[in-house]
C-alpha cells in the first residue's frame, strides 16, 4: 500500500527538466521539492532528512551530483535515503563512480518518463 505522500527532492540545474520531474511525480501524487544546485539543497533541507528518494543531476554548478552523493552517503541522517543520479554523461567511468559513492540507481538524459518513473517506483519501494 502507498503511503499516504512520499517526499522527493529534486536536484537540478534545468528548469525544464525540474518542471517534467516534479508534473510526472505530482501525478503519482508525490510531494516534490525543488532545488537549482547542491549548496542550497543542503542549507535549506538536508539536515531535516525526511525525503523519501533524492534525485540529483550528476553536472551541477558548485558541488556536483558525485560529491553530493557522496556527503548523503556519509551522513547518518541521509545514507539510508535513496539517490538517483540523472545525467547527460552516462560513460562507464561515471557510472562506475558513482557506484562507488553508494548511488542507489543511475539514469541518462534525456530521460524516458516509462523508465524514469519505474526506476522512482522500484526506488520508492511500491
Amino acid at each position: 500500500m502507498k503511503p499516504l505522500y512520499r517526499k522527493i527532492a529534486v536536484i537540478d540545474d534545468s528548469p525544464p527538466f525540474r518542471l517534467l520531474v516534479k508534473q510526472m511525480l505530482e501525478l503519482n501524487e508525490d510531494q516534490v521539492d525543488l532545488f537549482e544546485d547542491a549548496e542550497t539543497f543542503f542549507k535549506q533541507r538536508a539536515a531535516q532528512a525526511q525525503y523519501n528518494l533524492i534525485i540529483v543531476d550528476w553536472n551541477l554548478p558548485g558541488m556536483n551530483g558525485l560529491n553530493a552523493l557522496e556527503s548523503l552517503k556519509a551522513s547518518p541522517l541521509t545514507s539510508s535515503i535513496p539517490v538517483l543520479i540523472v545525467t547527460g554523461d552516462s560513460s562507464l567511468n561515471h557510472v562506475r563512480q558513482a557506484i562507488h559513492a553508494g548511488v542507489n540507481d543511475f539514469i541518462s538524459k534525456p530521460i524516458d518518463p516509462h523508465q524514469f518513473m519505474e526506476r522512482v517506483t522500484k526506488l520508492l519501494g511500491s
